[in-house]
């Protein structure tokens, strides 16, 4: 029997447990991918275990190791095989992975965040760190996977999410930096393959506004459709729009309708003889326009009516500025996400030798609004359609903790001083009342709830995405499994430009460019980026 490890179903402790192994993967960093599970975890039993493990399926169950932290999911799969009772259990996550519609937002990125999780239902046990929820963002609608478009957004605003004993929890990238401990395997890999003359990329230029012209895109042109109906007919057809919109407001007819019009959902009428059909006319024979905004937040179902008079039948949605000049009169104004998307191309200087595809990728993600947020964005493609991309596989005893006891890291006595002192507490006394009809084992479990989701006590949900330093490179981890035993994980290159700049520096002063070159004459930017830290001491 495995030793220093719970199962909980519902919050009850079930004994048996022989071994467990978790599985996570970090959110991407890279637009171009969308890569990243939502991670699942498996506890093997005794086998006199399998009528409890059969109870178990679709409840909650904790996993707990003393060595390791806490992790959460829904029971999956129970199973028997050779005498071993097994259960498969879903991440938290996997709550994200199923179809919703988003409406379009404007807000702070910790308040998408927090929508985002409302949408299948999550409303507590979920954390926005400080340092990004407050960022402000505008995002169009859409229609999908929760979990494909969550790692989208956190891609594009350089953020990521992990389950860190049991919170869900979005952070800054790069804020947990792994130190392992006997190692037992490692390898290391480079590819090229897939190399790219350029790549592109959209930026969506977002912007919430009410009562902003939807249709025609950008206003009237010589493109824009002019539409027909009968006597009495009705026809339903859907336009897309470059926005993603809450609501519109209904058209009203009109006895005419400028080309210049933007500000209202309006229409004008013309007969069979190409003359104006009044307002009055229409309205009074049953003609009518009536438009929807589609499940996809980004096109409109319009459905028109003829008005009940065959003797100018057929009519046209359209205004007449002379007796052969018409042109489409329907306006629709609404409120939501506006966006005018904008296509830029980035060479990757990789040559037309070596290179296997003219464009790379195309991204299109509409959680980029501005151009300069699609420059910082498209440094991961670039990296990866540009040059050898680098990976390393490590087995490990343990990552992190010094020593790796297992033994949980408490708050300081200076912590606990500062405090106290925001308390407002002078002597023991104080302390005495606070704590009154407690034990210590109550003050212990409340300051370890303080502490509890940290690295150093808390493995699960902490070391996919965490950085790891090798071969003077930093790496960042995509996937790792844990057990009891050890941990095994894959970890992608991920040397930044301001961990250059903390190399090329004499005494906090960036180093001359002159001196740059000088170090690495002779060599190609291919040798550059397969050991880009090669002077870190």
């Amino acid at each position: 029997m495995a030793t220093g490890i719970d199962v909980r179903v519902d919050g009850e402790v079930v004994r048996g447990v022989t071994a467990y192994s978790v599985s996570e993967e970090s959110t991407p960093i890279d637009v171009s991918q969308s890569s990243g599970a939502t991670g699942q975890f498996s506890v093997s039993f005794f086998s006199d275990m399998a009528s409890m493990v059969k109870r178990m399926h679709r409840k909650s169950v904790d996993l707990e190791d003393k060595g390791q932290g806490v992790t959460r999911g829904i029971a999956r799969v129970p199973s028997f095989s050779n005498g071993v009772v097994g259960l498969s259990v879903d991440s938290r996550l996997t709550l994200l992975t199923v179809e919703r519609t988003a409406q379009p937002y404007e807000g702070t990125l910790g308040g998408y965040f927090a929508y985002l999780l409302g949408l299948v239902g999550i409303t507590t046990d979920y954390f926005a760190d400080s340092t990004v929820s407050s960022t402000p963002v505008t995002f169009p609608g859409w229609q999908g996977d929760v979990w494909f478009h969550m790692k989208k957004m956190l891609a594009a605003k350089g953020v990521e999410v992990s389950l860190v004993s049991n919170i869900i929890v979005m952070r800054p990238l790069r804020g947990r930096v792994t130190v392992d401990k006997r190692d037992t395997e490692y390898s290391w890999a480079l590819d090229d393959q897939n190399l790219a003359l350029s790549i592109e990329g959209y930026y969506y230029n977002n912007d919430y506004r009410v009562g902003s012209l939807a249709y025609p895109p950008g206003g009237w042109n010589f493109d824009v459709q002019t539409y027909q109906v009968d006597a009495g007919e009705v026809i339903e057809f859907d336009i897309p729009i470059s926005a993603s919109l809450v609501s519109v407001n209904q058209p009203v007819a009109m006895d005419n309708v400028t080309r210049e019009e933007v500000s209202a959902s309006v229409y004008s009428v013309t007969s069979n003889d190409g003359l104006p059909y009044t307002a009055a006319q229409w309205n009074a024979e049953g003609g009518e326009i009536s438009v929807t905004v589609n499940k996809d937040t980004r096109s409109l179902t319009v459905k028109i009516t003829g008005a009940q008079n065959a003797e100018y039948a057929p009519f046209r949605i359209a205004a007449t500025a002379g007796p052969s000049d018409n042109y489409s009169s329907l306006r629709i104004v609404g409120e939501g996400v506006f966006f005018d998307k904008n296509l830029v191309a980035f060479k990757t200087a990789v040559s037309e030798d070596i290179a296997s595809e003219e464009v790379g990728t195309t991204v299109d993600n509409e959680f980029i609004s501005t151009i300069e947020e699609l420059y910082d964005a498209m440094i991961w493609p670039l990296g990866r359609y540009g040059g050898s991309r680098q990976s390393i596989t490590v087995r490990t005893a343990g990552v992190n903790r010094s020593g790796d006891s297992g033994a949980y890291a408490y708050p300081t006595i200076a912590e606990f001083n500062t405090y106290a002192a925001a308390q407002g507490w002078t002597d023991i006394a104080d302390f005495n009342a606070f704590y009154s009809g407690q034990t210590i084992a109550d003050f212990n479990a409340w300051w370890y709830e303080q502490v509890s989701s940290s690295f150093v006590n808390q493995a699960f949900g902490n070391i996919a995405g965490a950085r790891t330093k090798r071969d003077n490179v930093w790496w960042r981890i995509r996937t790792a499994t844990i057990d009891a035993g050890s941990i095994a994980y894959t970890a992608d290159a991920d040397t930044t430009v301001g961990d250059f700049n903390e190399v090329w520096t004499v005494d906090g002063v960036p180093e001359l460019v002159s001196d740059f070159n000088a170090q690495w004459s002779g060599l190609s930017i291919a040798d550059f980026n397969v050991a880009p830290m090669e002077k870190v001491a």
